[in-house]
């Protein structure tokens, strides 16, 4: 896995993570949960609107449509996102202004300074 600031994860979309760009690394992914297979696989709709895998634990607590926050590891964009935490978002949570937050502030090298890791 690459050096990462601890704390400091990219906030992704299916599009993004399809780039390469974010590969080997623990990222935030912001999606609605699709389906499980009870097996350990969840399929997620991500911010953008593409689907991919979530590897998860046998015991996870899927609730369909449910908007969440999943950290995790990922490792290429082929494989499934290896969850290691997630937090419920809320009800009232826009995968469509959380993916023009990522796509045209986040990226966005004028805002850079407000999104980047501090150095300590």
């Amino acid at each position: 896995m690459s050096q990462q600031p601890d704390g400091a994860f990219p906030r992704v979309n299916l599009e993004m993570i399809k780039s390469g760009n974010y590969d080997n690394m623990i990222v935030s992914l912001v999606c609605r949960l699709v389906e499980f297979n009870g097996e350990g696989i969840m399929r997620v709709e991500c911010a953008d609107g593409g689907a991919m895998s979530v590897q998860v634990d046998e015991g996870y607590d899927f609730v369909p449509n449910k908007i969440v926050e999943i950290m995790g590891h990922l490792q290429d964009g082929d494989t499934p996102l290896q969850h290691f935490v997630s937090r419920t978002l809320g009800e009232g949570m826009s995968l469509e202004v959380y993916n023009d937050m990522i796509t045209t502030v986040y990226t966005n090298p004028k805002y850079k300074d407000l999104f980047n890791p501090m150095q300590v």
